[in-house]
């Protein structure tokens, strides 16, 4: 997940647990783990000569487009949700 034992050293990471409330799923309610990328100019005239997806996500990632895995690994440290959540929606990140 591109994580280091220096990176998560303070960290505290949750883990669901199940009741009535939650069906014991572990979790109430839902919340958004979005991949974001902003149209920029570069990636419309990538779009207009027909450049393939790679190309495009390159340079998306250039200009701060955040991956899914990394808004999923941000909400894991932030206690929103599980690692183990975000692996299961997040099977990787190409």
């Amino acid at each position: 997940m591109g994580l280091t034992p220096e990176s998560v050293r303070t960290q505290k990471f949750v883990r669901g647990r199940g009741c009535a409330a939650c069906k014991n799923r572990g979790y109430s309610g839902r919340i958004a783990v979005v991949e974001m990328m902003p149209f920029t100019g570069g990636l419309r005239d990538l779009m207009a000569h027909n450049q393939p997806a790679n190309e495009l996500r390159k340079l998306a990632l250039a200009e701060g487009m955040k991956p899914l895995r990394q808004s999923g690994l941000e909400k894991a440290l932030e206690g929103i949700t599980t690692l183990e959540e975000v692996l299961r929606v997040c099977l990787r990140d190409d």
